[in-house]
């Protein structure tokens, strides 16, 4: 709307200058219109560069175009009567010059002569009338000859000035504005076709009437009537406009969205002798110029919510450059003042030293080269808060030179969440890669997307290699379970296989085999999950095995309780017998039984020495005290106690587990530890130990037992035990070393032997259990072979 008014107001210095031939006035002003002219379009071109080369912009730009060149054309034909006129009018006043000179000399003379010394009335007094008269008739016979050129002059001049009047009329009725022109007292003396087209109104009917009978306009909103221009003009004596939104009534019932300006016409006196009205209908334009507000509206709109800063600067071929736009939202995003003469040095005083060369080099380098910028940095604010940007900027070549429009946005918390992203993803590919499960991803079609370290070290190859390749191809071992993988994809549901046996040189391992199905963002693929658990199958197989020794040992310790009983009967019916045939100490009852049978104790006495009764009697209860002593051993080892430390012979213990050991025989194997050679080396005057005899007996047991199996197995030739005992007085302890003669260990084994459930045997045969309880229950113990 401001260029549509700026358009009304040089035609209406044209009018003002057709009635005023103020040349100098009409100059100054179109100065001023032309500089607003070239801001407005400037501006516009601005907006469309902003709205991405809208066509309605394209179309108003191009319409102010061709009104400007449209006018140029009007101010040209204007000018040029305008000549013509000025010319004639210089040749009337030239004559009229000529002959009022001529007049004044000629009356100044003819004073002169009047009023000259009495000498001419006394010599020409008789003949003064006829002088004047002939005077007179000369002075009339060159008056008549000049007024005679002269009114031929005015006469040609006047038709001339005619052809000019009637050319000027046209000129005015083919300007597309609508003008109309007022007397002082508001009453239309003029309109042109144009507002004769827009009002309803012709000449011949509005001639004469006031402006507001025949120019009706009221608010487009409001619909409120507006004052009368013609009456603001004369009370201002000012150009007047009016305002936005103003709609023309016309006469024939159509309604105009018009722009326009009324100006005074002024005497040579400067006296306002009435007013010329210039307006134009704008209803096309209004539409198109309320587009435009909604476009510049959601413009604003979008600039205002836009993350960033907008702002543009303009080089020279030179690389002069100088911002000449910058958003208000500088403030709140970089705590900068949204002065354009300033903003470019404050911006760079943001930048840390240590990027500031960097930055320098990419802003010179686009500009050199009028591509585009982008670069990411640091920026310090005021408050010392360091922020991340970004700044980006797209150049357009125009006359003046490279026009870069970019927008500057803070990316610190972008920065921050890529970085939280960074770190999570690190975390989380660390917690895969440190998975002892081997862990693959693949997609619909089978193809890799997921390889933990596990999985490389399980098949020896790296990601990079297996990415998007065939989980067949890469991992063959799993080409069985492609169809469960199909399964939990089409059936959301996790497949898990349990103890899948794998064959590995001369080993079978076990391995849990669970499938997941994976959906996430649309892609649809599984999770596979292989878990070693041959140590669990051994686990499992050697605790059933344990249940079974537990039970058999339960058994052993019950029947050997039940042994006591008749053992003790055994026992001390020897000892009865022993008494009644012995004639050692007199027994009455023995010597009367003796006489009943006919004999004497000393026959039964001397028949039992002959038959070494006696010696068996001995050897009765010898070996029944020997048994009861193994037995209640063996119920003293297995007996579950409250854990009781006391001081102990360490020898003593020894010897004890040695009994207990010897009664370890297995006909099927041939194995009888009574077989096997003792060697002691006792250290004497050893001290007390404190402990707990059941745990000792128990490691000294479980190591002579394996020993003394090995020795078997390997069929060690003369098999031997050396046992030895020494005080370390630096360590404050007792040493107890056990060597055999049978087999070494190799030293991965070695390494192994105190693991529990670690067995060199196979399952079924051993628990591996042996040595762990012994280093469980003795952390000092140590074996040497």
């Amino acid at each position: 709307m401001e260029v549509i008014k700026l358009h009304l107001a040089q035609r209406l210095i044209l009018l003002e200058l057709l009635v005023d031939w103020d040349l100098v006035r009409y100059q100054n002003k179109k100065a001023s219109i032309k500089a607003d002219l070239a801001l407005h379009q400037k501006q516009l071109n601005y907006l469309n560069i902003l709205l991405g080369n809208e066509p309605t912009t394209d179309a108003i730009i191009a319409s102010l175009v061709r009104k400007l060149d449209s006018l140029i054309l009007q101010e040209q034909t204007i000018f040029r009567h305008f000549t013509t006129i000025i010319g004639l009018n210089d040749q009337l006043a030239y004559l009229g010059s000529r002959l009022l000179v001529a007049s004044k000399a000629f009356t100044g003379k003819l004073r002169v002569e009047i009023l000259e010394s009495n000498r001419i009335n006394q010599i020409l007094g008789w003949s003064l009338p006829t002088i004047l008269l002939a005077a007179l008739g000369i002075l009339g016979v060159l008056l008549a000859r000049n007024i005679i050129q002269f009114v031929k002059e005015l006469e040609s001049n006047r038709q001339e000035l005619q052809i000019n009047e009637g050319n000027l009329r046209v000129t005015l009725d083919s300007i597309g504005d609508a003008v109309i022109a007022t007397d002082h007292r508001g009453r239309i003396t003029r309109m042109n076709p144009s507002a004769e087209l827009l009002t309803g109104w012709k000449l011949a009917s509005a001639s004469g009437r006031k402006l507001s009978e025949v120019f009706h306009i009221v608010n487009a909103h409001t619909r409120a009537r507006v004052v009368d221009p013609a009456e603001k003009v004369m009370a201002s004596g000012k150009v007047v406009g009016l305002a936005n939104h103003t709609v023309l009534l016309a006469n024939d019932g159509k309604e105009y969205q018009i722009a326009d300006s009324g100006a005074p016409i002024r005497a040579p006196d400067g006296r306002i002798i009435g007013v010329v009205l210039v307006f134009r209908d704008v209803t096309e334009n209004y539409v198109q110029e309320q587009k435009l507000r909604e476009s510049e509206k959601q413009l604003r709109k979008i600039t205002a919510n836009v993350p960033g800063v907008v702002y543009r600067f303009e080089c020279t071929p030179e690389h002069r450059c100088a911002t000449t736009f910058v958003g208000e939202s500088l403030r709140q995003w970089f705590g900068l003042e949204p002065d354009p003469a300033t903003f470019a040095q404050a911006f760079r005083s943001g930048i840390p030293d240590e990027d500031r060369e960097r930055y320098d080099r990419s802003l010179r380098e686009a500009i050199r080269q009028s591509h585009p910028w982008h670069y990411e940095g640091r920026f310090r604010k005021e408050s010392g808060e360091l922020i991340w940007f970004t700044g980006d900027a797209i150049p357009y070549q125009e006359e003046s030179g490279t026009t870069f429009y970019g927008v500057v946005q803070d990316i610190t918390e972008r920065k921050r969440s890529a970085e939280t992203l960074r770190r999570l993803r690190n975390y989380l590919s660390n917690i895969i890669n440190s998975m002892p499960s081997v862990l693959v991803v693949v997609d619909r079609k089978g193809r890799v997307t997921l390889w933990n370290k596990s999985a490389e070290q399980a098949t020896g190859l790296t990601f990079d290699q297996v990415h998007r390749q065939p989980l067949a191809t890469v991992f063959p071992r799993l080409t069985d379970q492609i169809h469960s993988i199909e399964t939990a994809l089409d059936k959301r549901e996790t497949i898990h296989e349990s103890k899948v046996p794998i064959q590995r040189q001369d080993e079978t391992l076990f391995e849990d085999i669970t499938i997941f199905p994976l959906v996430a963002n649309g892609v649809e693929g599984a999770v596979i999950r292989l878990d070693n658990v041959t140590e669990r199958v051994r686990i499992e197989e050697i605790m059933i095995q344990s249940e079974k020794m537990l039970s058999v040992g339960g058994l052993a310790a019950g029947m050997a309780h039940e042994i006591n009983n008749p053992l003790a009967g055994i026992l001390q019916t020897a000892e009865v017998l022993a008494n009644r045939l012995s004639n050692e100490v007199p027994i009455p009852a023995n010597e009367k039984a003796a006489t009943t049978a006919g004999t004497t104790l000393s026959a039964i006495q001397t028949f039992m020495e002959l038959r070494g009764i006696p010696r068996m009697l001995k050897t009765i209860k010898e070996s029944g005290n020997r048994v009861a002593a193994i037995v209640d051993n063996m119920l003293s080892f297995a007996r579950k106690s409250d854990v009781t430390v006391s001081s102990h012979n360490i020898a003593e213990l020894i010897d004890r587990t040695l009994t207990l050991a010897a009664t370890d025989y297995n006909l099927k194997r041939q194995y009888d530890f009574k077989a096997i050679e003792i060697r002691k080396d006792y250290e004497e005057n050893l001290p007390q130990v404190p402990c707990e005899s059941a745990k000792i007996q128990q490691v000294l047991l479980n190591i002579l037992s394996n020993g003394a199996q090995a020795m078997v197995e390997a069929g060690t030739s003369g098999p031997r035990f050396t046992l030895r005992t020494r005080w370390e007085p630096e360590r404050n302890s007792v040493r107890i070393e056990i060597e055999d003669n049978g087999p070494s260990m190799e030293p991965a084994i070695s390494r192994r032997v105190f693991e529990p459930f670690y067995t060199t045997k196979p399952i079924g045969v051993g628990t591996g259990l042996g040595l762990s309880v012994s280093y469980l229950s003795s952390p000092r113990t140590t074996v040497v072979r």
